[in-house]
């Protein structure tokens, strides 16, 4: 399953007669939260905490891996999945900086998307007051 919970496997071995069956067993519970629920849908500490650690996790450390290993690397795109990694790749070389000033302008772009525009956005598409299909309240 790599749904929006990522990628899992599970593994047991069975012998017969002598191991309890698959249904027998339980897993142990595991707390995960969908990206995009964490996104946008936030509604306690945890969910702002992991979608923080996604957000810098992506800006920080594998993007600019990406981007070295594609630069420094001949075989890169024989080795990764092409298509995510080139994207990545591609929107950091177009605002790569190149002095101290140009990194302040990028933080503060990053600022001003994810704490004014996508705010405004979310705003836009769920007004104060509206309500569910169910009729519930979307802000509640």
């Amino acid at each position: 399953e790599s749904g929006t919970l990522g990628t899992k496997g599970n593994i047991q071995v069975v012998y017969p007669r002598l191991t309890e069956s698959y249904v027998a067993s339980k897993d142990p519970v595991e707390i995960s939260y969908p990206i995009g629920s964490l996104r946008w849908f936030p509604n306690c500490i945890e969910h702002i905490l992991r979608w923080s650690r996604f957000v810098f996790e992506e800006t920080f450390i594998y993007t600019p891996e990406a981007t070295r290993q594609y630069l420094t690397d001949p075989q890169f795109t024989e080795r990764t999945n092409v298509v995510d990694s080139l994207r990545s790749v591609k929107v950091t070389l177009d605002v790569r900086p190149s002095s101290f000033q140009d990194c302040v302008k990028w933080a503060r772009l990053q600022f001003e998307q994810y704490f004014s525009n996508e705010i405004r956005q979310l705003l836009f598409s769920f007004p104060p007051g509206h309500v569910t299909s169910t009729g519930t309240p979307f802000w509640s």
